[in-house]
């Protein structure tokens, strides 16, 4: 059995955001993230149920960012006065 390690799931996550940023989420397959991250398609799959599991995980940072400016925009502007 393999050990998950932190620096592979990385390394997925930064090739696949600089894959779907240049080709798109469509156009971007496994297939292209993994030869371009060096690792297999067997070593993807223990990491990320699927290309989709894997994007989500890039955006939820981003989307809990975003929803919290939206939230909170009037105490961010009432602070730059």
């Amino acid at each position: 059995m393999q050990t998950k390690k932190d620096e592979v799931k990385q390394c997925l996550l930064d090739t696949a955001s600089k894959i779907f940023l240049e080709k798109g989420f469509e156009k971007t397959s496994v297939r292209n993230i993994v030869k371009a991250a060096g690792t297999t398609i067997g070593n993807f799959y223990n990491y990320f149920d699927s290309k989709e599991a894997l994007f989500s995980e890039l955006v939820e940072g981003v989307y809990h960012e975003f929803v919290f400016l939206i939230n909170n925009h009037h105490k961010i502007e009432s602070r730059e006065i």
